[in-house]
């Protein structure tokens, strides 16, 4: 009898990061698009596609292997695993990028097994544009796709982009590569997501952190608020834990406001912890007590 697979694919960077903030100085910390993404997503409910070198500790491969469902997309290359570096202001009101050292990642290339290539929910993780348009040519499914992507990849690699997001039946950006992207520093949510809608994709959420999340399609649009939590320790994969869980509830059938509010509470938990502390000990009782926030918006 075929196994079974997850229904969901999660591709993007798997990176080792030093974050730095008022809290201290965190070194060798588990991070990427497709770390946290994945984290986001019920423990073995989905594959994730990426690369690591052969500096990749143990643990950071034993952390990745508790939540995927295998590892089999995953090539290991000789060599450096990808690494940031990045230091917050002591009100996280902005980052700077210390450095960026993208080792093994020059040379890669996704690569997904035959049994994996028929997904029906992909996430496409913030990294280069023309690697999730290498990963969209092995996918022979029609799944539902969630895109993100990052200022840089817009500012620099901008027609390559271009390509990927007539695939993507919700593009989920943050408000300034929502401006980069729509190309309009002024104007309201509304105005820039009709001209980002312009550039193909179905749909489209812009978010604005503590200020929630807007959604934008051609039919409807409407905002959430985020979760408010007590203290903020480290924003960084904030946006990728929304992604995730929002991809693990879509794949549950849940509504899309039902989602983007679950994913909006899975991200609550990360910025609490550093890396993806937050969420290695979620469980969905935990979830649902702080889902409670969204009732009113849910009915």
């Amino acid at each position: 009898m075929k196994k079974k697979l997850p229904p969901n694919l999660i591709y993007g960077s798997i990176s080792i990061d030093q974050i730095i903030n008022i809290y201290g100085t965190f070194n060798d910390v588990l991070g990427g698009s497709a770390a946290y993404a994945l984290y986001a997503t019920k423990q073995k409910s989905s594959n994730i596609v990426g690369a690591i070198g052969t500096d990749f500790t143990e643990s950071h491969f034993q952390d990745l292997k508790n939540q995927s469902f295998h590892m089999d997309n995953i090539s290991v290359i000789e060599g450096d695993t990808f690494c940031w570096g990045g230091k917050y202001a002591s009100d996280f009101s902005y980052r700077e990028t210390n450095y960026v050292r993208p080792g093994i990642t020059d040379d890669y290339l996704p690569k997904i097994s035959e049994s994996d290539q028929h997904p029906k929910f992909l996430l496409l993780g913030n990294c280069s544009p023309h690697l999730q348009f290498d990963l969209l040519s092995q996918i022979k499914s029609e799944p539902f796709i969630i895109l993100d992507t990052f200022k840089l990849y817009i500012e620099t690699t901008n027609q390559d982009l271009k390509k990927v997001i007539p695939h993507a039946d919700i593009l989920s950006i943050n408000f300034n590569e929502a401006k980069a992207l729509s190309g309009m520093t002024q104007g309201n949510l509304t105005e820039m997501g009709k001209a980002i809608l312009d550039l193909g994709c179905k749909s489209l959420i812009i978010k604005q952190a503590e200020k929630g999340a807007f959604y934008i399609s051609e039919k409807e649009s409407f905002s959430i608020p985020s979760y408010p939590i007590k203290k903020l320790v480290d924003p960084t994969g904030a946006g990728d834990s929304f992604a995730g869980g929002m991809l693990d509830a879509l794949s549950q059938d849940k509504s899309l406001i039902e989602s983007m509010c679950w994913g909006s509470t899975i991200a609550s938990f990360c910025i609490e912890s550093v890396g993806i502390e937050g969420l290695k000990s979620l469980d969905e009782e935990k979830i649902k007590e702080r889902m409670v926030f969204f009732e009113d918006l849910l009915a």
